[in-house]
């Protein structure tokens, strides 16, 4: 279509039942292991951290907060409390019965003005992701349609936190929403070389394991320059930038390549190792690239600008790779067009022809039933 919607859906109160359990069950795990909170590592008390604001959001409306919880004030309100023994037990609080209602919601722009239409789709998606509101945590999945011609091929982005975000919650939705996604685009401030924590993200999150063992994702990691660098237009396109694009790239690999062998190390565990090579060809495969947003676009929303300046604009749209990038939603696009109709011919065809195969056992043409041709027509 050509109006932008966004269709929000809620989690259903049994799935906030859940979500808020998973705190009881921390808690059985810390004392059938007979620990405290500082007994734990730092990651047990991060995961522990989110599910007791968690529980406190749904089960009495206090609103999520980012700081690691205080074990003192936990540990006298669960004694003044009895924690539930299944999830059935949790009792959702009045907001969120209000908040899940309607399991779903859908807000439709105008369709006059596009621009217009994007700005309220904006400035909704802040309000429902701001850091001291309910909203978020009974939002299950948002969903914008928006008519671009990049994305008629039904391929779509999903936008995760990031890693730079202290809210308790947006690591557990960053590691959720990678688990499922068939390529995935990092955006980094400098290289892969600094930036530890991407690293483990991905392993956390399994991405370089799927990856390793070839489970058909697709990894894009892209920089870009444009932050914290003073470029100038005139520099983008030259040498000392066109050097440090490889130096970037050099480094990146060569963490990408580290990242694999070691999981690789890990694997030999299990017998799930591959050989060195075939470790070697797959980082290989990775995509790292150097992108320059601003400079590109300075050109790209200003014809009479790139017309005045036709040897800048030719220069900085060859380098920006944003031409690349819209190749590599384009490639997926066609990817997916080429699925469906592999799907198509290995599936539901035969199975069509099997059906129609099916309904005509039996059915024998009978000539006896037909009057003979005349001898006139049979010459």
């Amino acid at each position: 279509g050509s109006t932008v919607q966004v269709l929000v859906e809620h989690f259903s109160l049994d799935e906030l039942r859940q979500r808020a359990f998973a705190f009881v069950q921390d808690m059985k795990e810390m004392e059938k292991r007979n620990l405290d909170f500082f007994g734990l590592e730092p990651v047990q008390r991060e995961e522990l951290s989110r599910s007791w604001s968690l529980f406190k959001a749904i089960t009495e409306g206090v609103a999520p907060v980012a700081e690691e919880l205080d074990w003192d004030e936990m540990a006298r309100w669960k004694a003044d409390c009895t924690l539930p023994t299944s999830y059935e037990e949790v009792e959702v609080c009045e907001e969120f019965r209000k908040l899940v209602a309607s399991r779903f919601a859908l807000y439709l722009g105008d369709g006059i003005h596009l621009h217009l239409d994007r700005e309220r789709a904006h400035d909704m998606l802040a309000t429902l992701n701001k850091k001291d509101s309910l909203v978020r945590v009974a939002v299950k999945e948002v969903q914008v349609f928006f008519p671009a011609a990049v994305l008629e091929g039904g391929c779509g982005f999903v936008d995760l936190p990031g890693l730079g975000d202290t809210d308790v919650h947006c690591f557990g939705e960053t590691t959720e929403g990678l688990k499922n996604a068939r390529v995935v685009m990092v955006v980094l401030n400098k290289g892969l070389s600094e930036d530890k924590q991407t690293l483990a993200l991905l392993d956390t999150a399994g991405i370089t394991r799927r990856i390793l063992l070839d489970d058909g994702i697709q990894i894009v990691f892209v920089t870009n320059r444009e932050l914290h660098q003073d470029l100038t237009l005139s520099q983008i396109p030259g040498a000392d930038e066109e050097k440090m694009r490889a130096t970037i790239r050099a480094k990146s690999l060569s963490s990408w390549r580290s990242a694999l062998k070691m999981l690789n190390g890990r694997l030999k565990a299990s017998n799930e190792a591959i050989s060195e090579d075939e470790v070697q060809a797959i980082a290989e495969k990775a995509e790292f690239r150097c992108v320059y947003p601003l400079a590109h676009t300075s050109f790209a929303v200003n014809a009479a600008h790139a017309y005045t300046n036709e040897g800048a604009a030719e220069a900085i749209c060859r380098t920006s790779n944003f031409y690349w990038l819209l190749g590599v939603l384009d490639s997926m696009n066609r990817e997916r067009h080429m699925r469906e109709l592999e799907g198509l011919v290995r599936t539901r065809l035969p199975a069509i022809h099997e059906e129609l195969a099916s309904s005509l056992d039996g059915v024998r043409p009978s000539h006896e039933d037909y009057d003979p041709i005349p001898a006139s027509m049979s010459s």
